[in-house]
């Protein structure tokens, strides 16, 4: 859509995507860091549900571990 004006495009009809490599959040409740970034970013977080084990086979899962 162009800027003051009510006509719309093609383009005007895909979703927006926010795809994060990295996890945003810090503490121990990821629940409310997913709602604070919602809030933040005025979106809707969504993971896939279907094929879910097959995409895990393609997804490198980080290893946390405390650095002294």
């Amino acid at each position: 859509m162009v800027h003051g004006s009510s006509v719309t495009t093609e383009q005007d009809e895909h979703p927006m995507v926010l795809g994060l490599t990295a996890s945003p959040m810090f503490g121990g409740n990821p629940t409310a860091a997913f709602r604070k970034l919602e809030a933040n970013l005025d979106c809707v977080i969504h993971s896939p549900r279907a094929n879910r084990d097959e995409l895990l086979t393609h997804v490198h899962c980080p290893i946390f571990r405390h650095v002294c």
